[in-house]
């Protein structure tokens, strides 16, 4: 059953001059550390080789951070919440994302800067960029079901272009083998699979990273939540995630519902992806397709913006768990 849709993040790129740092007390900076915090040390390089996605209210809290410091402890996840009740409606978020990393589908790199794994007083940071060039396949050919075997630590690739001025890391320090770090600008590129597995880009404003289990060979657990600003979630005409997963709904509809002029069934096979689809989202009346409306106004979509940003305009939140493996790649090249 074609059920599975995917709700895997990634992040590659930003840009713009930092306004909040919560973790970083530049007055306790090292005396000549600029305003905007430069990362030192040696750069290891990894692949993400499982994200995981909320599936559960439960989930949604655990993956997500306090990400305007609005309140010590607070998490902000409210798009998160939504692929949980997304996923509780029998959508299997969570296979599809496995199925896309392992295929590469996604390929999301990161670059972990530092001088120290348990304990750095100097800055360290975190950049992530989408890979492409993978020197082993992820795939042993058309019969191979399981695939991933670019994740074996000794894969090569090549970063795509971010870009210029090469963004700034998202800065922190590394304490008790807990890395804590922020960017507060924006993000120029951000690409997410909701309902299909082509990723959608977008842009992040805040962005956080709290990682533990950390060494050469492994980043065991990484938490990475940013937030969408209201513009880059819905616009009104067309735009926004609210919109791209309107359009990206419309094919899968199509595939398996083959009268979309002759509602209420619509030519639907019954148990289709399809069929599921039109179920869970669209209102009275019934006319076989699926609207930026009736998207706005289900899980994914009616969510109020739970974060602040430094200029007081208001965002919608969101957060994955991460993990990664050794890889090879060089500093991606600049577009002007």
């Amino acid at each position: 059953m074609r059920w599975a849709l995917a709700s895997a993040l990634l992040l590659v790129g930003c840009g713009g001059e930092p306004q909040w740092r919560p973790q970083i007390n530049m007055e306790d900076a090292p005396p000549g550390m600029p305003d905007a915090a430069q990362p030192v040390g040696q750069h290891h390089h990894y692949i993400v080789d499982r994200i995981r996605v909320p599936t559960t209210p439960a989930e949604a809290t655990a993956f997500g951070l306090d990400l305007d410091g609005d309140d010590a402890g607070t998490v902000d996840n409210a798009w998160g919440g939504g692929l949980a009740a997304f996923a509780s409606a029998g959508f299997d978020v969570q296979a599809t994302t496995d199925r896309m990393i392992a295929d590469g589908g996604i390929i999301l790199l990161l670059d972990l800067q530092t001088t120290d794994f348990t304990n750095a007083p100097e800055i360290a940071g975190v950049r992530f960029f989408v890979g492409t060039q993978p020197s082993t396949p992820p795939c042993a050919g058309s019969a191979d079901t399981t695939c991933g075997h670019h994740l074996d630590g000794m894969t090569t690739f090549v970063p795509t272009p971010v870009r210029a001025p090469l963004y700034p890391a998202l800065a922190g320090r590394i304490t008790d083998g807990v890395f804590d770090g922020n960017y507060a600008g924006y993000s120029s590129i951000l690409q997410i699979g909701t309902v299909s597995e082509v990723p959608l880009e977008v842009g992040f404003e805040h962005m956080r990273v709290v990682a533990t289990d950390l060494s050469p060979t492994r980043i065991g657990e990484l938490h990475l939540a940013g937030a969408f600003d209201d513009l880059t979630f819905d616009q009104p005409y067309g735009g926004g995630i609210v919109g791209a997963i309107a359009t990206q709904l419309a094919p899968l509809v199509a595939f398996d519902c083959r009268s979309l002029a002759s509602p209420p069934g619509c030519g639907c096979t019954d148990g289709s992806l399809g069929q599921h689809l039109l179920s869970y989202f669209e209102r009275a009346p019934q006319d076989c397709t699926i609207s930026q409306d009736e998207v706005r106004a289900s899980p994914l979509g009616a969510l109020s913006p739970d974060v602040r940003f430094h200029d007081g305009t208001l965002g919608v939140s969101v957060g994955v768990e991460l993990s990664a493996v050794p890889a090879i790649f060089d500093d991606p090249p600049e577009e002007p």
